[in-house]
């Protein structure tokens, strides 16, 4: 036994600090925007956060079986900052929205998929990401910020009693 090690934390949970902005300040250049299967239903959501012509990009993309929408699938794709103002978009699938016939699916889907983008961005190095408007499927405001804040905590926790140094840097910031 190591007095040192009575001094160190078995677990680590990082201090993210979670806001609420409209995403259209761009306090971040990395978004995560989650996506269904069902192409007719992303069109629209994906317009109102990247604009009509990455929306409908994406949607090609989707059509021609490049990016998915299955459930936990991640698409990490350069962003054009001149254009919407995000160097890196993570699309995130839910699955089909035609399967997610309770709420509490569709929560327990977006905490997953949020800790997803946190482990994506963390292995990045990139230090903070927006989150998409959940509200765009039914969530509740207050239920939304919830949801990412526990995925968010979910995705970064780290169990480091027997490491001698950390190997990645977790998100800090997480605009809601």
């Amino acid at each position: 036994f190591d007095a040192s090690d009575a001094e160190r934390p078995t677990a680590m949970h990082r201090n993210i600090d979670f806001h609420a902005v409209p995403l259209s300040d761009r306090t971040t250049t990395n978004l995560m925007v989650t996506i269904f299967e069902e192409l007719e239903i992303n069109r629209e959501h994906l317009a109102k956060h990247l604009g009509e012509g990455t929306a409908d990009a994406v949607v090609e993309l989707m059509t021609n079986q490049r990016v998915s929408g299955r459930y936990k699938e991640f698409n990490l794709l350069p962003g054009a900052v001149d254009v919407h103002g995000f160097e890196w978009i993570l699309l995130l699938g839910l699955g089909k929205r035609s399967k997610i016939r309770h709420q509490h699916r569709l929560h327990d889907r977006l905490r997953s998929v949020i800790a997803i983008a946190a482990r994506q961005f963390r292995r990045k190095g990139l230090g903070a990401f927006a989150a998409d408007d959940l509200t765009d499927f039914g969530v509740a405001p207050e239920v939304s910020g919830r949801l990412i804040v526990e995925g968010a905590m979910l995705g970064t926790y780290r169990f480091h009693r027997y490491k001698t140094k950390s190997d990645d840097a977790a998100p800090n910031d997480v605009p809601i």
